[in-house]
């Protein structure tokens, strides 16, 4: 916003150079046209300015309704300013599609991205002999467009070349700050996830290891038979991939109570950074058994409902035993805890971070790139992320094709 700010504040100083001008013109030379006519230019010129500044702050975030209130405050400031009779600029900005408040942004999936901004504009002068009423038209237009392939060169490897070109009202224009990123499938992923340590809390546990090693045939196990003894699976590995979209928690163990009636209980709960989950399963004498499956699927994040990734790794499951019957017949085991992590489809690389990658600028808005990188499948896309000279933010997609 300060960028725009401050371009909008340059454009009025030139006008009011250019007003001085033609005052002090005017005082010494009354039918100075020649200078009326650098006058109107000014007027031109600075409204191109301001539509400039107004897709400035667009691309970059700001609301597109700004740019009738940037106008506006241009319209003021000619009537304003001109003191030899009347000057009247009246803006309108653009409203048919792909126009909306007068900006376009259409950054494309299919190699192309357009950043656009666009208004007609009256001009009405009067007084001391001066009579001036004109249209025109500002548009200002930044396009990218990328292409590029890339080839299998073994296993995952891949030698990827684009090319990016980047246009200013349909001409070659030089880029300013810019960025290159891949990624591969976009599709949502699973990923497994599994705890790394247990708190035993009465130390009763044994092979707590094998409560998380993948292999359901090998089990931790309660020393004394009895439901007593709390433990509480956690770390759990966390993989940062994506935007998360569910978490499911699983827990496969042995619970045998006997004689049945029983009022030995163990409750399943899962907790995250200290605040419990909603949800729980309680296991007595009528529900117990071997090769017992508890699932939590789907489960909300309890602090704020938006699951991070540093949430996924201090998920917390634990066993809340009660010893209440008068028996010590109870078999217990842990054979598996995990989850599964379903998240968006791989995130954006910045492809600079390989170590072999390299770009060359000819110096008239061509710009070529070479990378090699390491990605399953057979899906590659790139995005470029650019500014023009003038602050103008642009951007483009495009599924690369296999040589």
């Amino acid at each position: 916003m300060q960028l725009v700010v401050c371009a909008l504040l340059i454009s009025f100083v030139l006008l009011s150079t250019q007003v001085y001008i033609y005052r002090l013109s005017r005082a010494r030379h009354p039918s100075s046209y020649g200078v009326l006519s650098d006058y109107i230019l000014g007027i031109r010129q600075v409204s191109s300015h301001v539509v400039v500044a107004s897709l400035v702050n667009a691309s970059n975030g700001g609301p597109s309704s700004s740019m009738g209130g940037f106008l506006d405050r241009w319209e003021a400031f000619t009537a304003e300013d001109y003191r030899f009779g009347r000057c009247d600029v009246n803006a309108t900005v653009a409203s048919q599609p792909p126009y909306s408040d007068g900006i376009r942004l259409d950054w494309g999936t299919e190699g192309v991205g357009v950043s656009s901004a666009c208004s007609d504009f009256t001009l009405n002068v009067s007084g001391r002999g001066a009579e001036v009423d004109m249209s025109y038209g500002v548009n200002v237009t930044t396009r990218v467009e990328l292409t590029g392939s890339y080839a299998d060169i073994g296993g995952n490897n891949k030698s990827v070349t684009v090319r990016m070109d980047l246009f200013n009202e349909d001409q070659p224009a030089l880029a300013g700050p810019r960025t290159l990123e891949y990624r591969g499938n976009a599709d949502p992923q699973t990923y497994l996830i599994r705890p790394s340590a247990a708190t035993d809390v009465a130390n009763k546990w044994n092979n707590e290891p094998l409560g998380w090693d993948g292999d359901n045939a090998s089990s931790a196990t309660e020393t004394q038979n009895k439901v007593t003894n709390d433990i509480y699976w956690t770390t759990w590995n966390n993989t940062d991939m994506g935007t998360i979209t569910a978490v499911d928690i699983r827990i496969r163990l042995d619970l045998i109570i006997t004689p049945i009636g029983e009022s030995d209980t163990v409750t399943v709960q899962w907790w995250v950074g200290g605040v419990q989950g909603s949800g729980t399963h309680t296991i007595d004498s009528t529900n117990d058994g071997a090769d017992l499956a508890v699932s939590f699927d789907g489960v909300s994040e309890p602090s704020d409902g938006f699951w991070s990734w540093a949430d996924v790794g201090s998920i917390e499951v634990r066993l809340v035993g009660a010893k209440l019957g008068g028996y010590d017949s109870i078999t217990y085991g842990v054979d598996e805890v995990w989850g599964w992590v379903t998240a968006e489809g791989s995130v954006w690389t910045d492809a600079s971070l390989e170590e072999d990658y390299s770009e060359m600028d000819f110096g008239n808005g061509t710009y070529a790139y070479s990378f090699t990188m390491n990605l399953p499948g057979s899906l590659l896309e790139v995005r470029m992320r650019a500014d023009d000279l003038r602050g103008v933010f642009v951007q483009a997609e495009a599924a690369l094709p296999r040589e």
